[in-house]
């Protein structure tokens, strides 16, 4: 018969609290020591901080790339180097060269060999860990992995200081001629719309390798659809655009109230087909001599045609035109609406093919899949918001000075 013996273990609570001490109290600490100022011993006591600690700490080598630090994470890069790092991040975004998460770990390896800091990262693959790139991620919380937008070069060089202003400049000196209101001043555009939609995300089971979703089809046709907002959340009914040679009005029969629409030999608009949007406009928006209205579009080759100037103008019409490429940034309509617009309507398209299973979407169930999703998206938040996002009203010439017209390169003070 065996007996099991208890055995007393005595537990030793800590007199201090882990950590008690900030980085302050240990650098005058450890330089009092470094000085003769004081003991270990008195130090300790002084600054109540761990003996053992000191001495950890003084056997490390002060340098300007290590500071002392409370635990055990011995960072690789001073504060002023990481700040440094950070401001580049942000920088490169900013000029739409945004860097990855694995860029990010190059250029550390590289910012370490060429600064001479010792460091543990790899030199195989010459690249910082996964590890030191989650914890910089969590040194600077204001910074996220985002999944960015497509931008082309073309935007990218015809968003600049001198065509941007210039444009402001000309919607300053209109809008101070004639005293315009927000409810005068209108944005007109167009999008495309296609019967294959996007499909949202879906519940499926855990661990399916492909998870699939009815469409209408693999490609289908292109359907322009022109509308336009003022500054106060009016709406004109939208245009539609079918490519066809021949007009069904079945086409726009479940169209939101007042639409039209018009048979188009690819799909968009010409310079025949905005004269017909602006008769449309000039029906709903109704300028008068007493009230004439501002209208901001894009400067694509049939907006210009004479017949369409000579229209505007004998019906108080004045044509603001936003410079090319800047359309992202500067169009009202493609800021807050459209974006909503294309989501809503795909979702309604879900919706429908639901609700119609084995039936493809064809151009005669467009409109009566728009409505709702345009019935939806066309309110006033929207409508002031990018207004508002734009500069265009309120009137605000500075919105975009800092963050995308003065970018300046910051590698020469990082990799000196």
């Amino acid at each position: 018969m065996c007996f099991r013996t208890n055995v007393m273990v005595r537990n030793y609570k800590r007199t201090t609290k882990k950590c008690s001490y900030s980085n302050e109290s240990l650098q005058m600490a450890l330089d009092s020591i470094r000085k003769g100022e004081m003991s270990r011993k008195k130090a300790s006591n002084s600054y109540g901080i761990p003996r053992s600690t000191l001495i950890k700490q003084l056997k490390l080598r002060p340098t300007d790339h290590h500071q002392p630090r409370l635990g055990r994470y011995r960072p690789v890069f001073s504060d002023s180097l990481e700040n440094e790092l950070v401001m580049h991040v942000v920088d490169m975004q900013n000029r739409f060269y945004g860097l990855s998460l694995m860029e990010l770990r190059k250029i550390a390896y590289e910012l370490a060999s060429r600064n001479g800091i010792n460091h543990p990262f790899s030199k195989e693959s010459k690249m910082a860990g996964i590890e030191w790139a989650r914890g910089f991620m969590r040194r600077f919380p204001e910074l996220s992995l985002r999944t960015p937008e497509p931008t082309s070069m073309a935007r990218i060089a015809g968003f600049n200081r001198v065509q941007v202003q210039r444009f402001y400049s000309l919607l300053k000196t209109e809008l101070d001629s004639k005293k315009f209101t927000p409810d005068q001043l209108f944005n007109i555009d167009e999008t495309g719309i296609t019967v294959v939609q996007k499909p949202g995300r879906i519940l499926a089971a855990k661990g399916c390798k492909q998870v699939g979703r009815a469409v209408s089809g693999e490609k289908g046709t292109t359907t322009t659809v022109v509308c336009a907002m003022n500054a106060v959340g009016t709406y004109i009914p939208p245009m539609f655009l079918f490519k066809r040679k021949r007009w069904n009005s079945l086409l726009t029969q479940h169209a939101p109230v007042g639409s039209v629409g018009f048979p188009s030999d690819n799909g968009w608009m010409n310079a025949d087909l905005f004269v017909e949007y602006l008769k449309h406009f000039i029906k709903f928006a109704r300028p008068t001599a007493s009230r004439p209205l501002p209208v901001v579009f894009d400067g694509h080759a049939s907006h210009k045609s004479l017949q369409a100037v000579e229209l505007a103008r004998d019906n108080f019409i004045t044509f603001i035109t936003i410079p090319p490429h800047t359309s992202h940034r500067l169009q009202p309509l493609d800021l807050t609406f459209f974006g909503a617009l294309k989501k809503a309507f795909f979702r309604e398209m879900d919706n429908w093919m639901t609700r119609n299973p084995g039936k493809r979407v064809c151009d005669y169930d467009i409109c009566n899949i728009f409505t709702p999703a345009f019935v939806k998206t066309a309110n006033i938040e929207k409508a002031v918001n990018g207004f508002k996002a734009s500069g265009i009203c309120p009137y605000n010439d500075s919105i975009f000075t800092v963050l995308s017209l003065h970018r300046q390169w910051l590698l020469s003070g990082i990799f000196r």
